[in-house]
């Protein structure tokens, strides 16, 4: 049995092919996809040209031409709105293959995952490394007809409060969730998402400037809140002397502690581990980012 793993029930799933496909995708996403080898994977970012995030993809090479793209979650159609934005001439294709694919995160390293799918016979059409709820964590995408055997096998997933909770103290934002085009990735602690040595895509001189001054205007923080009503996200952060500290981005129920876990976009270096703050007349405490 696996203790931790968890299906993505609300992931979006494209296949990307076409002649043009690495150029487009490479100019695109913020990391690096002409560096990767057949069945390798990244994570990468579609940015506006202001630098916020509009989609954010695991990106795996299927083959030389075609690639696999997953999202945590997002509208399918404004994804892929967004991916093709600059399509001209670009010999090109966007798939939605969501309804095919099941996306699932388990909390177990590489080495120890893939002896334990080549037993089921399940072949993942994507794996890549990302910690999600723990030191080691690992996605996979396979075909929905593997799902049953995967859920059979693994025991009970993670419900998804607890899911969320764990991530919560893990310290881990999620698309669309708290990822979005409220803020910047380097914002969000997403720099393994940005390639530094690539050259052009969009959205990349706002990162590279921000990149460069070594000093973000926000970042993204962690914030445990007594009282268990709920807050809607957008709802202001500020001392306890009144000063502005930044926005609530979402808010995560903790019935068992009574009370309210939040990821908000806070205001660098105008508070600290620890600091006492209010938002919406309710006191909380600040547990860094």
């Amino acid at each position: 049995m696996i203790s931790k793993w968890f299906p993505i029930d609300s992931a979006v799933s494209f296949k990307v092919s076409g002649k043009d496909s690495t150029r487009y995708l490479h100019n695109r996403l913020s990391n690096d996809i002409r560096a990767l080898a057949a069945g390798a994977s990244c994570l990468a970012a579609a940015l506006s040209a202001q630098g916020r995030v509009e989609g954010l993809f695991s990106v795996s090479r299927l083959g030389e031409s075609e690639f696999l793209l997953s999202s945590d979650g997002g509208d399918a159609t404004k994804l892929s709105e967004i991916l093709r934005r600059f399509v001209v001439a670009d010999r090109v294709a966007f798939e939605d293959i969501s309804k095919d694919l099941a996306v699932i995160h388990v909390a177990v390293s590489r080495d120890d995952l893939y002896p334990k799918l080549k037993d089921l016979g399940v072949a993942p059409l994507s794996i890549m490394d990302r910690a999600r709820v723990s030191s080691f964590g690992v996605d996979i995408v396979i075909n929905i007809s593997d799902a049953a055997i995967v859920e059979k096998s693994f025991g009970e997933p993670l419900s998804k409060s607890n899911y969320d909770l764990l991530r919560w103290e893990f310290g881990t934002p999620v698309y669309p969730s708290e990822v979005n085009d409220s803020g910047m990735l380097l914002e969000y602690g997403l720099r393994n998402a940005v390639s530094f040595t690539k050259g052009c895509y969009v959205g990349q001189e706002v990162v590279e400037r921000s990149d460069a001054i070594g000093k973000l205007p926000r970042q993204i923080a962690r914030i445990r809140l007594t009282g268990s009503d709920l807050l809607s996200g957008g709802d202001s952060v500020v001392t306890l002397s009144g000063e502005a500290l930044g926005k609530v981005v979402s808010v995560i129920p903790a019935p068992e502690q009574k009370g309210l876990l939040l990821f908000a976009l806070l205001k660098s270096e105008k508070y600290k581990d620890g600091d006492a703050v209010m938002i919406a007349g309710r006191q909380g405490q600040v547990h860094g980012g």
